[in-house]
Order: structure tokens, then C-alpha cells, then sequence
């Protein structure tokens, strides 16, 4: 049925040939309800064509609107479906971070020390191994649902029972010092057997989506299946300063502002974070933030107050997975994958009727997929300091101010010019325009901790956070419809001019509480287990109601609103929910218990997390109401520095959780010294 609505707005706008045009116009607005109401299942963009073609076929020449003639009406279409199909990007993130909670302690062994003199030399390192397998089978509606089609490469790659990740790692860290000076150097080499070996059935953008082993070729260093990074590598000195203590460290380096939460978003995003590597078995804690070069001091004025600053030269992002792995749930956003595949939108539009490709036709096919142009990676200032008072022995307080740059991107669209046509003919043969990624500058955080160690070993932790400019992302369906027809809560978007870059994201006022605990418990649960809790609520200030305008939520089609109530087609998702809520929380619970084994040379360490996001939904993926993670594992220590782990890591729920069908098995195994 064609909307009424949408057909009296595209009449005026004909152009040339009327009666061609006002066929055409006609037959794309039949379609348009079914093929644009899901978001990227269906996706059209400018198309490029020549000048003199233009003239000769009476094509209006601006780069944005069709041979046959509809001027505002294609303009809006094409430039919709390029920024909407590129900013249903979904933060990977709390993903990772649903690892992390699942982590068992770790660190470095005691070390190797030698001291020839003059110079010391301290040594530590790690060497493990670790094997993860698919637990369940990929579900249909994350591989096959509505708007999945640039979100499923990770699940159609595996099947249950796959091993998904093998991966051999090594660590090593060597503190040379003198004095009070110092050298601080340390690396990670890691190996992928099965990434690099095991071939896929569905394949990714990056290897033109063939069956076989994935192409990593144009990965990030970190999101390659194997590589040997330098991670820290700094000189440091202690001085006294008017009877002052006075540390500094300068050189590539983790700023220390981490914080023992594993809900994130707060204090500790100065740092970015090897989400990647994360995902690689049994990461040590020591590898899981990304140094770089920076300048760090820390000055202690007595014995209850100290004060530390730092300024970053260098930005680097977090590192997350690349597309078509199993924990990928994006299949074009990360470094290397680079169309962002149409899946016969644009030839739809071109033939007057749907038309439906897979990915790898889409992939090679210039008018059915779009090019990523450079991605906005900024070098701005980056700079941080903290007051920490010891307010007793037993408590501190901790205050916090950071400028930096987002560690998370958005997907941004640039909107080219003209392009070209094959010659003498009126046919388009590539398509005009390019997304990116970008990473917001000038962010600005304020921060507050305190801490309390308790009688009996417990201990609390409060954290809050605010953030006055935390950019969200432009939901992709209303993107779609503001530039395509002039209507819903982004229709000032229909009328952009060639050059312009949509920044997909607008900043809001953000504060994050967090409230840790830890404890030992009563003997009957063990004679050393401990339990520990979080709890985290996010609120962003002044959040529109989403009826009205929303932000987020990935992959599930189009939703009403009041300024465009009608919600049609087999595509459409109508629920006006999963879009970045004003407020959203949930919690993390951990059980761990040491067993010493009789021979006295063993410990067992059995383990059970559970996570669950209680209500609403955030901009990076932290929450996702309904969903829960719950993690059973037991370790097997020998000596205190051979390790091994088996953990059962069970995934699900949540209505817009686009990871609830990736439960898996670990096992490893790791020595330290």
C-alpha cells in the first residue's frame, strides 16, 4: 500500500520527465514501507553518475538523486540509507566486559631478581594456553531476524561444538632499575591456531565472505588472530621535591586510575581496553589496558594526601574483535572491514521491485555495498588529575577530573559528489558516498571514589561518576526516515547539502553510580570463600522521551514516534523500547572459594558469577535489560604458579541483546614466574 503521506510529498518534487519520474516515484513508495521498515535489510545510497550522461538522459546533476528523475524524494532516500544502515553500530564494550566479570584472579608470579651491582633486574612472566567452544546453537532470530543482516557474520561462522578461538600466549615483563631511576619494559606475543587455520562456512566482508579461514590482514595490531605487541615501556624516577615525595614515569604506559569494578564507564575510561584480547581465554589483568605515550606524575604531600597528573601525546582506541569472529556483532564497523554490504537494497530501487542478495554477491558488487573512506581518529589533549585523601587507615577518598577522547567510536557518514556512469549509458556503476568511524574529542569527566576496609577482611567501594558531554548515538532508523521522507524526530536532516558529514551521535549530561562489596563468608560455605557485589545505575539527564526522539538499539528496525506514528511492514519492529533509557541498572555477584588439596602442594578454587541488567538500556551496551551472564568454573592451582581453569560461561535474555545465543566452554592453562 503506498503511504498517502510520503506519495504528496514526493509529487511536487518530480523532476524531468514527469510521467517517468511519477512512475517510478510511485513504484519505489510501494516498496519502501516493506524493504526500508527493518533498517538495514534494506539499504539504498547515491548513486554516481557522469554530468555529461546526466544531461544527455535529463538526469539532475547533484550526485544525489536517480536516472529516472525523482529529485528530493531519491535525495532523501539515498543519503537515509547510507547513515542508517552505518550507525546501527553496536557497542561491543559491555560484551567484553561480561568477560571480565567472569575472569578469575590473576597476575604475575614472584619473579626472577638479579642484582649485579649497580643495575637490578627483576623478570616476570606468564606462558598459556586456552581453547574456547561453542555451547549452543546460533538462534534464528540473531541470524536471520529483522535488521541482523550486518550484525550475524560471528554466528553463522560457528556451530555448536565449533572451537571458536585456540590460542597459545605469552607475557613478559622485565623492571631494570638503579638507584632511584628505572626502565620498565614489557610485551605480549599471542598465536590463534584455530582463527588462523579453521576455515568458516559464512566468511567476512574482508575475505569477500568465502568459505574458509577468516582474513585479518586489515585488523587493528590487537584484533589480530596472532602478533607480538611492546605493551609497556617507560623510565620512571623518585625524587623528593621541598621535602615532597615526587614520582614520575614517562614513556608508553597504563595510567593507574584503575578501579576494582567490573561494571565500566566510570573513572577508569582514561585508559582504553584490549577488549580483544579479552575474549582470548584467560587474559592476565596486567594486558587487558592498551599503554600510551604519556607523561605521569604523582606527589605526595604527607601522609594523608596525594596528588597525580598526566597528559597522554598518543590516542588509541579500544580493541575490539574484528568481523565474522564469534564475539563480533558488527560485521563492518571494526579496522579491515570495509563495505558495508547492501544486500540488494540499492538495486531494488534501481529495478522498481525488491531485490534480495546474499552477502558475498553484495560484497562484489560497487552498487550494492558501500566503501568506508578514513576513519576520524583525533590526537587532542588528553589530560587527567587526582587528590587522594587517606581519610584513616581504614578508608580513603579518592576526586578525579580527565579531558580525553572517547575510546568508543560512532559511525559517521560522509556525503560525496559526483560520480560516474558506464559511457553512453545510463546505468550507474558505483555508488557515492563513504562511512567512517569517528571517536569524539574533548570529553570531559569528574569523578569521586571512596573506599573502606572493614573489620574481618570485607571491604566497600563507592564510585560516582559525571559526565557532561557523553556523546549517543542517532537511532538508525529514525535517521533513515528524517533524510528519506522529511518526517519523524531527525526530519530537519532531509535537506543536507553535498560535503556534508552527519556526526550520528548528540551529547548528554551522564552520571554512573557504582557501589562495590567483598566479603568473607561463614565457614559453612568454605573455610576461604569470600563473596563480592556490585551494584551500577546509569542516568543520563534530560533524556527526550522516546516517543519523541531516541537513541541506540541496533539491529531492530524501526519504532513509532509522535512525529510519525505509523509503524508498517513485515520488517518493522513497533515496540517503542530497547533505545537508551534515562536510567538503567544492574548487578554482579561472585562466589570464590580456595580448597587446599591434602597433599598440600594443590588448591581447587570453584567459582559462580552471575550478572543480570535489571532495567533500561545503555548507550555502550553496560546494560540491556533481561540479560544475564552466569559463569561456573573451577581452577586447579599447583604451587601458586601453575594454573588450570574450565569455566561453563552460559549467555541469554533481554529482548535487544544481540549476544544471547553465545554460551561457551573454556579451558586453560597457564604458568607463571
Amino acid at each position: 500500500m503506498v503511504n498517502k503521506r510520503c506519495l504528496q510529498q514526493a509529487e511536487p518534487t518530480l523532476a524531468l520527465a514527469p510521467s517517468l519520474a511519477k512512475k517510478h516515484a510511485k513504484q519505489a513508495l510501494k516498496t519502501m514501507p516493506i524493504l526500508f521498515s527493518h533498517g538495514f535489510s534494506f539499504k539504498t545510497c547515491p548513486i554516481n553518475i557522469d554530468a555529461n550522461q546526466a544531461k544527455t538522459n535529463q538526469i539532475p546533476v547533484d550526485g544525489w538523486k536517480p536516472y529516472f528523475g525523482v529529485r528530493k524524494v531519491q535525495k532523501r532516500v539515498c543519503m537515509a540509507v547510507l547513515l542508517f544502515k552505518s550507525l546501527l553500530f553496536t557497542p561491543q564494550g559491555a560484551e567484553a566486559g561480561e568477560l571480565v566479570f567472569g575472569n578469575v584472579r590473576s597476575g604475575l608470579g614472584e619473579g626472577i631478581k638479579v642484582d649485579s651491582g649497580n643495575v637490578q633486574i627483576e623478570l616476570k612472566g606468564a606462558l598459556g594456553i586456552s581453547t574456547i567452544i561453542r555451547a549452543e546453537s546460533p538462534d534464528t532470530a540473531l541470524t536471520s531476524g529483522k535488521g541482523m543482516s550486518t550484525h550475524n557474520d560471528g554466528d553463522l561462522n560457528y556451530e555448536q561444538g565449533d572451537v571458536v578461538s585456540q590460542v597459545l600466549d605469552a607475557y613478559l615483563q622485565a623492571n631494570l632499575s638503579t638507584g632511584n631511576y628505572g626502565l620498565l619494559l614489557s610485551g605480549k606475543a599471542w598465536y590463534d591456531q584455530s582463527q588462523l587455520n579453521h576455515s568458516v562456512p559464512h566468511g567476512h566482508v574482508s575475505n569477500d565472505y568465502t568459505a574458509g579461514p577468516l582474513n585479518d590482514s586489515g585488523f587493528a595490531t590487537l584484533s589480530q588472530f596472532s602478533g607480538v605487541q611492546l605493551h609497556d615501556a617507560y623510565v620512571y624516577g623518585h625524587f623528593t621535591v621541598f621535602q615532597k615525595a615526587l614520582e614520575l614515569r614517562a614513556g608508553q604506559q597504563v595510567i593507574p586510575w584503575r578501579t576494582p569494578t567490573t561494571i565500566l564507564g566510570g573513572i577508569q575510561q582514561v585508559n582504553a581496553l584490549d577488549f580483544a584480547g579479552l575474549r582470548r581465554g584467560n587474559p592476565l589483568p596486567e594486558t587487558m589496558s592498551i599503554p600510551v605515550s604519556a607523561l605521569y606524575a604523582r606527589l605526595r604531600m604527607n601522609e594523608q594526601l596525594s596528588l597525580d597528573a598526566y597528559y597522554q601525546f598518543d590516542f588509541l582506541p579500544n580493541a575490539y574483535p574484528g568481523c565474522g569472529t564469534f564475539y563480533s556483532s558488527n560485521d563492518y564497523a571494526q579496522a579491515g572491514c570495509n563495505k558495508l554490504t547492501l544486500n540488494g537494497a540499492m538495486l531494488s530501487v534501481l529495478n522498481n521491485k525488491p531485490i534480495s542478495t546474499n552477502d558475498q554477491q553484495s560484497s562484489t558488487n560497487a552498487l550494492d555495498y558501500i566503501a568506508r573512506t578514513t576513519d576520524l581518529i583525533p590526537n587532542e589533549e588528553q589530560f587527567g588529575f587526582s587528590f587522594n585523601y587517606k581519610i584513616t587507615e581504614m578508608s580513603s577518598l579518592g576526586v578525579f577530573y580527565a579531558q580525553y577522547t572517547s575510546r568508543n567510536a560512532v559511525i559517521q557518514a560522509e556525503r560525496s559528489g559526483l560520480g560516474v556512469f558506464l559511457p553512453n549509458k545510463a546505468e550507474p556503476v558505483s555508488i557515492a558516498g563513504q562511512y567512517r568511524q569517528a571517536y569524539p574529542a574533548h570529553r570531559h569527566l569528574f569523578g569521586l571514589n571512596l573506599s573502606q576496609r572493614l573489620e574481618g577482611g570485607a571491604g566497600l567501594y563507592l564510585e560516582y561518576s559525571y559526565r557532561p558531554n557523553q556523546p549517543l548515538p542517532w537511532n538508525g532508523a529514525d535517521f533513515l526516515n528524517g533524510i528519506l521522507l522529511g518526517i519523524g524526530p531527525l526530519k530537519q536532516l532531509a535537506d543536507t547539502a553535498t560535503g556534508y558529514i552527519a556526526q550520528g551521535y548528540d551529547d548528554f549530561q551522564m552520571s554512573q553510580w557504582i557501589l562495590g562489596a567483598k566479603s568473607p563468608l561463614p565457614a559453612a560455605w568454605g573455610a576461604n570463600a569470600t563473596l563480592a557485589g556490585e551494584l551500577g545505575i546509569r542516568h543520563v539527564h534530560n533524556l527526550p522521551d522516546p516517543y519523541e526522539k531516541r537513541y541506540g538499539r541496533s539491529g531492530f528496525g524501526m519504532a513509532p514516534s509522535s512525529a510519525f506514528p505509523a509503524c508498517t511492514g513485515p520488517q518493522a519492529t513497533c515496540d517503542v523500547a530497547g533505545f537508551v533509557s534515562a536510567t538503567a541498572w544492574g548487578w554482579r555477584l561472585k562466589y570464590e572459594n580456595d580448597v587446599p588439596v591434602p597433599s598440600g602442594n594443590w588448591v581447587l578454587r570453584p567459582s559462580l558469577s552471575f550478572a543480570y541488567d535489571a532495567k533500561g538500556y545503555s548507550e555502550d551496551g553496560q546494560f540491556s535489560e533481561g540479560r544475564y551472564l552466569s559463569v561456573a568454573g573451577i581452577s586447579a592451582i599447583f604451587q601458586k604458579n601453575h594454573q588450570l581453569d574450565f569455566r561453563y560461561i552460559k549467555t541469554g535474555g533481554g529482548l535487544y541483546n544481540l549476544q544471547k545465543d553465545r554460551s561457551s566452554f573454556m579451558l586453560s592453562a597457564r604458568t607463571t614466574f
